[in-house]
């Protein structure tokens, strides 16, 4: 990290990472999913602060078009879900999140299976 950039922490006094943000999920850290974009969204902000995107820096701009899009598409996600929970992800506590995924993925699993017997049926 501070071979490539030697100045980093001297200008980001708040560093986030995609592996701290690893860790924390894996270890139960976020409460919330506004918590985990907390974290993602600080990338971005690091990102703009020290990688200036004028004309001439095209790997700063790179940087920060890579952050903007690893937002969008994790937003996007997170509506894409909430469309097929049919409440917003983005509040509440995780725990409830991952017991409304974990009903889903059940409700998923009987709907295939009884609609296999049905058709196992049709065929005797």
């Amino acid at each position: 990290e501070t071979d490539v950039a030697p100045d980093y922490y001297n200008i980001i006094t708040n560093p986030m990472t995609l592996i701290k943000i690893e860790e924390k999920l894996k270890s139960g850290q976020y409460n919330s999913f506004e918590g985990f974009m907390t974290d993602l969204e600080l990338i971005l902000k690091n990102a703009q602060k020290y990688n200036p995107c004028d004309e001439a820096d095209e790997y700063g701009r790179k940087i920060v078009r890579k952050a903007k899009e690893m937002i969008a598409y994790i937003e996007e996600r997170a509506k894409k879900k909430n469309q097929m929970l049919g409440y917003e992800l983005l509040k509440g506590p995780v725990i409830s999140q991952k017991k409304e995924l974990l009903k889903l993925k059940i409700n998923l699993v009987i709907r295939q299976k009884s609609k296999m017997a049905k058709q196992k049926m049709k065929k005797l």
